[in-house]
């Protein structure tokens, strides 16, 4: 690490050139708005740049929506947000999952081995773990969630290739208050939430929140008879600030949060007769097929005891000190953990066909820590420190940062499959990954002639190694290490695996841009981020094919993948008449090399999900935001996104050479969960009544998507080898409306009213699931979006 110190030692060297006071005390409360006048847009101030800024003032592509916003709109997960930002999708493989697609750029294949997902997402500053991306529980007493999109990586925390999604709670403030807040809706949802502000001292102020709520599932299990897609959680978090002295601040975060459920419901949608399970099957599983397409979206037959519980906790403490005027040394200390288990039904029938049923009998619940059987489980502790700084005469901005992230399984990660004909596996894995990297970021703005022209640039150093143990048994057998040695599953020493994939990693930046007028700015940047590369603990049945797959140990690791992009945009406040308008326009093109993919192919009647490298692939797109706001009382924004993204040729496992089992090359494929166009309009209306019986308000969010593929291979081959379109894997283009109503100071109360109806028309979609229908086993598993959903809140604020 002796370059980095040089490079931090170098940063406060060059302040000695000059500076000024422009620090903002990362304590303090954000700056209030002022009053709007006749149709005036307010300010956002976001932390993109880890400080306070206008969101108008940022050349990058950001939406950030403020807490109020999100409860009012019912935000509660990344399906949900995506209704507010065109530019993002979700790709869900389980209801409570959050995988962040911007861009194109997918998480897809971020599963227990703790691969980087591309769009990560940041509580309190400090990065959240995989499996951990912030949904339902972590959507209240929010300051804002801002939406970062295209490669990151120069300014803070982690590198990604797609986005980030930053939760900022909200902090303790220097008034004594709070609110206490009740919902209750359709599918009987009750929910109780609250905060209390408590300023103990000048220098000392704490607030605590905390939500719990209890929601029925709205899709009947005939099998188990239960009702799945539930939800039940409670969460709470305490945040404590101290400034004992003017320069000094320090933020204390600590959050957790318990969640069980009965699991997602999952649906068999659609059934490959040439596949070898239903050809076994002899009809089987196409009348399954059949009579889930008779009972509908809302009932399953699933025969998995589904199940998902989670467990998170963390700390998240900010230490800011301003060593001189415009000098600022800033650490970011995270503690993150996080354990689940999430037992479902991947083929979605009443037939056996592959179940992931970690522990649902003594039979199912063979794990290495007995006392700890999670599906995943892990701890992540994670430090950055940054120097930030000014100086000639405040023209020059620099960041310099190191960041550095461990995340370790405590307890053994663990996964138990039933497959067809009574076949058994057990994995147990432990992964050992670490990251260390160095950042500087600066900008440098012109004066004189060139006036309004600031040039930036940074560059990022990354050194990864993700190492994974692996312990996989099938029948009792050894599949991993000394291959078909009898074991016992839960304590099988002979099974053990290693493998270990390191790369050292460059990402960069370079941007201009323009202020035109002091409302009007354009600009340019070139980036290059990168995914690490990894292991994939999943990929073991691939050494029993017969004939070999060639070279079949590779599909343990995998390479980095990274991303380069040039992005042109446009951000301006201007006034038509006495409407308010605001525009922020981006459009972008990205190169990607040795992509990323989640393959998912049977080996007889197992199943192996891997991740590969592609050669190349291409994104390219348009993103606008404008709003206009008539009068003071009327604000509709519009957003729209348009993405167009393919990959080049790569290596297809699940279409392999019937006589040597080599994979066959493929290309020209379109990126799953990637809509080519995407619009949202969201129009607010506040009433225009006395102001002695409170503030009324109207809202309404009107969402469309075009037609997305569900999967990577939305193809079956035929006998012949033909490849035909399966009729399934691409999703429809759908839309969606939601209302809400809300009264504000109920006749001057202090009491706040709302009603909410989110999916107005009751609209039916597929939003995720796993696609295996070219696949030896021939099925495609689905799972859909919320039904139409209603209800009542109240608020009591002190």
């Amino acid at each position: 690490m002796r370059k980095q110190h040089y490079l931090l030692c170098g940063v406060a060297a060059l302040h000695a050139l000059g500076s000024a006071a422009w620090a903002q005390n990362d304590g303090a409360r954000a700056p209030q708005p002022p009053a709007l006048t006749e149709g005036q847009i307010a300010d956002i101030v976001v932390t993109a740049r880890r400080r306070e800024e206008a969101l108008q003032d940022i050349p990058i592509a950001v939406q950030a929506f403020s807490g109020e916003t999100l409860e009012t709109q019912r935000i509660q997960n990344a399906v949900d947000l995506s209704k507010l930002v065109p530019a993002l999708t979700s790709a869900q493989s389980s209801r409570e999952e959050e995988n962040y697609v911007i861009r194109a750029q997918s998480g897809s294949g971020a599963s227990i081995s703790g691969q980087q997902v591309t769009v990560p997402a940041y509580f309190a500053q400090v990065p959240l773990p995989i499996g951990d991306g912030g949904g339902p529980g972590y959507y209240y007493d929010l300051q804002n969630v801002q939406v970062l999109k295209g490669p990151q990586g120069t300014l803070f925390g982690r590198n990604s290739t797609g986005g980030a999604v930053l939760f900022e709670p909200r902090r303790p403030g220097k008034e004594f208050g709070g609110y206490v807040s009740a919902e209750y809706g359709n599918y009987n949802n009750r929910g109780l939430e609250g905060a209390i502000n408590i300023p103990v001292s000048d220098t000392l102020r704490v607030r605590i929140a905390a939500k719990g709520l209890k929601r029925d599932g709205f899709t009947y299990n005939a099998t188990t008879r239960k009702h799945q897609d539930n939800r039940s959680f409670f969460t709470g978090r305490a945040s404590v600030l101290w400034e004992p002295l003017d320069r000094f601040s320090n933020i204390f975060v600590a959050d957790m949060l318990r969640s069980t459920t009965n699991g997602s419901s999952n649906f068999i949608t659609a059934v490959n007769p040439a596949a070898l399970i239903p050809t076994l099957f002899q009809g089987t599983v196409q009348a399954a097929l059949a009579r889930q397409n008779a009972a509908g979206p809302r009932t399953t037959f699933s025969n998995v005891n589904g199940i998902d519980r989670k467990r998170s906790q963390g700390i998240s403490n900010i230490t800011t000190f301003e060593i001189t005027d415009g000098l600022i040394l800033k650490n970011i200390f995270g503690y993150r953990r996080f354990k689940q288990v999430n037992r479902f039904d991947f083929d979605g029938s009443d037939l056996t066909i592959l179940h992931f049923d970690t522990c649902s009998t003594a039979a199912t619940c063979n794990a290495r820590d007995a006392d700890e059987p999670w599906g995943l489980n892990i701890r992540q502790v994670s430090d950055e420190i940054q120097l930030q700084g000014q100086a000639l005469d405040d023209r020059l901005k620099y960041i310099v940062g190191l960041f550095g992230a461990d995340l370790k399984t405590p307890d053994a990660n663990y996964q138990h499959q039933t497959s067809v004909f009574g076949s058994v596996t057990d994995t147990n894995q432990y992964i050992d990954d670490t990251s260390r990297a160095a950042f500087v970021n600066a900008s440098y703005s012109f004066g004189g002639a060139l006036d309004g022209l600031t040039l930036s640039g940074g560059y990022r150093w990354t050194r990864d190694r993700r190492a994974l143990t692996l312990y996989q048994v099938t029948n009792g057998r050894c599949v991993t290490g000394l291959t078909g040695t009898v074991v016992n599953p839960a304590q099988a020493d002979a099974c053990e695996a290693s493998f270990v994939a390191k790369a050292d990693s460059d990402a960069y930046s370079i941007g201009l841009d323009y202020k035109i007028t002091q409302k009007t700015m354009v600009y340019i940047a070139h980036r290059q981020s990168y995914r690490a590369g990894g292991t994939n603990p999943l990929a073991a049945p691939a050494l029993l094919a017969n004939p070999p797959i060639p070279n079949a140990i590779s599909l343990f690791s995998y390479q980095p993948e990274t991303v380069r992009d040039v992005e042109v945009g446009l951000k301006s406040d201007f006034r038509i008449g006495d409407w308010g308008v605001r525009t922020n326009i981006a459009a972008y093109h990205q190169w990607v090399d040795d992509a990323q993919l989640n393959q998912t192919f049977g080996v007889g009647t197992a199943n192996v999900s891997a991740l590969v490298n592609a050669a190349s692939a291409k994104v390219k797109g348009i993103e606008a935001d404008v709003t206009v706001a008539p009068t003071r009382d009327i604000t509709v924004l519009t957003s729209y996104a348009y993405t167009k993204a393919n990959y080049g040729r790569f290596l297809d496992y699940s279409r392999r050479d019937p006589v040597t089992n080599t994979p066959t090359p493929q290309g020209g494929r379109i990126f799953p969960f990637t809509p080519r166009h995407k619009l949202n309009v969201n129009a607010n209306w506040a009433f225009p009544i006395d102001e002695a019986l409170g503030k009324v308000s109207m809202s309404m969010n009107w969402a469309y998507k075009s037609s997305i593929l569900l999967g990577l291979v939305p193809f079956i081959t035929l006998p012949n080898g033909t490849n035909v379109f399966d009729g399934e894997s691409r999703e429809r283009a759908t839309q969606t409306v939601d209302l809400n109503l809300d009264w504000k100071g109920v006749l001057g109360s202090r009491f706040d009213l709302g009603f909410y109806v989110t999916n107005l028309t009751n609209t039916t979609f597929k939003i995720g699931g796993a696609s295996l229908i070219n696949s030896s086993l021939g099925v495609n598993q689905r799972m859909y979006n919320e039904p139409r959903m209603y209800g009542v809140t109240g608020r009591f604020s002190f």
